[in-house]
C-alpha cells in the first residue's frame, strides 16, 4: 500500500465509505476502492480487534472473512491450550489469522494454512507488518492427502474452525456439514498431534457434537459480556486412558467483561445427580441471573448448590437469595414486587414502570410479546422477569 492511499485511510477514518466509492474522481492517485475497502473494516476493528486498530497499512480483503474471524478476547483466550513456550501449532482454517497470530504469542512457532490465495497473501503481509515473524503461511487446501504427507509436520496442537457457511451462503450449524470436515479428518490428524482444538457453532448442539466426537476431553462456552460467541472442543489423542472417574468431558463456561474473566466448571455427572432447592415464595429478596455461558451449558441445578442459592422452578433458570453474592457468575438483582399475572397486574404494570427491561422466562409469552402486552418501552433501571413458579403459577418479578 503506498504513503498517500495510507495517509488517506487515517485521515478519513470516519468517513461514509459509500460516498467515497462515489466520488473516486476527486481522489486522483489514491486506491480508492482499497482505501475503502480498509476504512470500513478499520471501522469493525475499532472494538473487535482493538490492538490491529493501531496499524493502518493492514489489508482485509474478504468483508465476511472479518464477520466470521475471532474477536482479540476470544483468541486470547486460547492461549491457555498452548502447553509450553517451546511449542509449535497449526491453524488449518487461518482466515484473517487472528487466532493464530495471538495464539502465536505462546508458542515457538505457527503454521498458518489458507486455501484462498486472496486471503492467505493479505494475511501473509499483515504479519509482516505486525512482527510475528514465527508464523509460517502456506496457502494449501486441507485434506488427507495433505496431512498424512511427509511435508505436513508434527504438531503440540492443530487448530480448526470450520467454515459454517453452505456454498450458497446459508448458516450451518452441524460439524457433519462444515468444511473442512472433522470427522473425516479426525484419525489423519491424530497421526499428526495428540491434541485438536475445534472451534464450533455458539448454536451448535454441543451433546450432539461431543457424541460424535469422542475424543473431546474439555468444552468452553466462551462469551464476551454475556453474548455467547464461540465453542471449543479440546480433543485429546488418549482421551480413553483418562484416568477421570467422571463422565463426559469437563465444561467450562466463561464469561469475559471488561478484561475480567469468569469461569465455572464441572462435569455433566456433577449437574445430574446434583441437587437443589426450590424457592417456596418469591418474597423480597435478591434474583440472580446466571450468565449465558452457564445457561448454554445446563448447569442448572449445580449453580444453585454452589452458590446456595434457590431455583424458582425446574424449568424456571432464575435463582433468589437472601443476600448479593460477589462472585456470582451473572446479574444480581434486588427484588422490589412479586405480581401474579392477570389483566389487573398488566394495568399497574403501565403505570408502575413505564420503562423497563422485560424478560420472558418458561412463560407462555415471548419477551417481545410481553412487553407489547404491557405497553412499556425499554428502560434500564428497572427489569422485569415473566416467569413459572414450581407449583405452576404465571407471575411477574419487578426488580432493580
Amino acid at each position: 500500500m503506498d504513503k498517500r492511499t495510507l495517509d488517506f485511510i487515517v485521515e478519513n477514518a470516519d468517513a461514509d465509505v459509500a460516498r467515497l466509492l462515489l466520488s473516486s474522481a476527486r481522489y486522483p492517485g489514491i486506491d480508492i476502492t482499497l482505501a475503502a475497502q480498509c476504512i470500513q473494516a478499520r471501522k469493525r476493528i475499532k472494538e473487535k480487534i482493538p490492538s490491529w486498530h493501531l496499524f493502518p497499512q493492514l489489508e482485509f480483503p474478504s468483508s465476511l472473512s472479518l464477520e466470521q474471524c475471532s474477536s482479540e478476547s476470544t483468541a486470547l483466550y486460547k492461549q491457555r491450550f498452548i502447553g509450553h513456550i517451546c511449542a509449535n501449532i497449526a491453524d488449518l482454517t487461518g482466515g484473517l489469522g487472528i487466532d493464530t497470530f495471538f495464539m502465536s504469542k505462546k508458542c515457538f512457532r505457527a503454521d498458518y494454512f489458507e486455501r484462498t490465495l486472496e486471503l492467505a497473501t493479505s494475511t501473509k503481509t499483515n504479519f509482516k507488518i505486525l512482527k510475528a515473524d514465527n508464523i509460517f503461511v502456506y496457502n494449501k487446501n486441507i485434506n488427507i492427502s495433505l496431512i498424512e504427507s511427509e511435508e505436513f509436520k508434527h504438531y503440540d496442537l492443530i487448530y480448526l474452525d470450520p467454515a459454517r457457511r453452505s456454498c450458497s451462503g446459508k448458516k450451518i450449524y452441524s460439524i457433519k456439514e462444515c468444511e473442512p470436515n472433522i470427522l473425516e479428518l479426525k484419525e489423519s490428524l491424530f497421526k499428526k498431534t495428540g491434541t485438536i482444538l475445534v472451534k464450533i457453532s455458539p448454536m451448535a448442539d454441543i451433546s450432539a457434537t461431543v457424541a460424535l466426537l469422542s475424543e473431546t476431553t474439555e468444552v468452553h462456552i466462551v462469551s464476551v459480556e454475556n453474548e455467547c460467541k464461540e465453542v471449543l472442543l479440546l480433543l485429546k489423542k488418549n482421551r480413553n486412558s483418562d484416568e477421570s472417574t467422571h463422565v463426559g468431558p469437563k465444561i467450562f463456561a466463561v464469561n469475559i467483561a471488561k478484561g475480567h474473566t469468569m469461569e465455572f466448571s464441572f462435569y455433566p455427572d456433577e449437574e445430574k445427580y446434583c441437587q437443589c432447592r426450590y424457592a417456596s415464595a418469591l418474597e423480597a429478596a435478591i434474583l440472580f441471573e446466571p450468565n449465558r455461558s452457564i445457561l448454554k451449558s445446563g448447569a442448572f441445578k449445580l449453580i444453585a448448590s454452589r452458590y446456595d442459592v434457590r431455583k424458582i422452578a425446574p424449568s424456571t433458570h432464575l435463582y433468589i437469595g437472601q443476600s448479593p453474592i460477589p462472585d456470582f457468575p451473572g446479574k444480581t438483582r434486588k427484588i422490589i414486587e412479586v405480581l401474579d399475572f392477570n389483566k389487573r397486574t398488566i394495568k399497574y404494570i403501565s403505570g408502575a414502570y413505564p420503562q423497563a427491561s422485560v424478560s420472558a422466562r418458561n412463560f407462555p409469552l415471548s419477551s417481545k410479546d410481553l412487553r407489547t402486552r404491557l405497553k412499556i418501552s425499554e428502560g434500564d433501571r428497572y427489569h422485569i422477569f415473566a416467569c413459572t413458579l414450581e407449583n405452576g403459577d404465571k407471575v411477574l418479578v419487578c426488580t432493580e
